[in-house]
């Protein structure tokens, strides 16, 4: 339980990366020229060091090609010095290289409850979820999926406005990022008592998600404050967090990115999950208006959009959110 995987490149005398378990660390750099590899398995004290020379065609790196067992899914970059979150002011941030080595990507927007005056309309909306399942990448095909997801939702104009440029920004920039992935589902949910507030990380690519009502917005935690064998064995949710002081929030408004268990080139996954439910003074649900955009590696089994429209849902439905 207590082996450590080192790996480590050296360039004229200089080591660029280690990977250690248990110690929960990964650095990813960019190598290029000739070098020495060293790969080391230890237990305790023992080493059993291999050295070997590489190519140079096999160090020009970006990104380190760990296949690694799911055994060990808490490998990663969120170390204590080490946020969970590449945090930007803007979209276009999100492409740098510099991004891999994190769990999730976050502008901050907060919007000190621009859209709070809307909360009626929503608590009274006749849906629970909205969503257009394999939305073509391509900018125009993306844009009249989105107006089709809104003039069902029939939100006040403003509001509309502004989850259709969030969710046409989600796409552009989900299409530089992953530009393998070509469709996108689309999803917009109203998230009140049917809340699942139990912690996970998506099987998937990754989510887009903007919060546009509530108090707060998707919880997240750094890597070496979960218990991996609660997570993955169905646990106590509770016990999932190792100290719950540790757990951040995003706000209403931001824009935040949440790698999954798919995304290229790495082995982050955000562990996260939906706030808990809240209630005003007269005891009345909080609900959040969320919109989703997926990136799902999957090919499409329509020829065009599906809008799938689904009415006060089960508490389950809303589990991952």
């Amino acid at each position: 339980a207590w082996c450590r995987l080192a790996v480590t490149v050296s360039v004229h005398g200089i080591r660029a990366v280690t990977v250690s378990v248990h110690g929960i660390r990964a650095v990813t750099v960019s190598v290029h020229g000739t070098a020495q590899g060293t790969v080391g398995n230890r237990a305790g004290n023992r080493a059993g060091p291999h050295e070997e020379q590489q190519p140079p065609s096999m160090l020009a790196l970006h990104v380190l090609p760990l296949h690694l067992p799911s055994w060990l899914p808490h490998l990663g970059v969120s170390t204590a010095d080490h946020p969970a979150l590449y945090v930007a002011d803007e979209l276009s941030s999100w492409t740098r290289s510099e991004v891999l080595e994190y769990d999730g990507l976050l502008v901050k927007r907060p919007f000190a409850c621009r859209w709070d005056t809307f909360q009626g309309v929503i608590d009274e909306a006749e849906w629970a979820v909205l969503s257009i399942e394999s939305a073509s990448a391509a900018p125009r095909q993306f844009s009249l999926s989105v107006d089709t997801l809104l003039a069902t939702a029939a939100l006040p104009v403003p509001l509309a406005a502004q989850i259709r440029e969030d969710a046409c920004s989600l796409g552009r920039i989900w299409s530089r990022m992953c530009p393998e992935v070509k469709s996108f589902d689309v999803k917009l949910e109203i998230l009140g008592e049917n809340t699942c507030s139990r912690w996970h990380q998506d099987h998937f690519v990754g989510r887009g998600i903007v919060s546009y009502t509530g108090v707060v917005g998707t919880e997240y935690v750094r890597k070496e404050h979960v218990n991996f064998w609660e997570l993955e064995h169905c646990g106590n949710n509770d016990h999932i967090i190792r100290d719950a002081t540790k757990v951040e929030s995003a706000a209403v408004g931001d824009i935040l990115l949440i790698k999954g268990t798919k995304f290229p080139g790495v082995f982050n996954a955000l562990v996260h999950k939906s706030p808990s439910k809240l209630y005003d003074d007269a005891g009345n649900i909080l609900n959040r208006l969320v919109l989703k955009v997926d990136a799902v590696p999957t090919v499409p089994t329509v020829a065009r959009p599906l809008l799938r429209r689904v009415l006060p849902v089960a508490p389950a439905a809303a589990c991952h959110a």
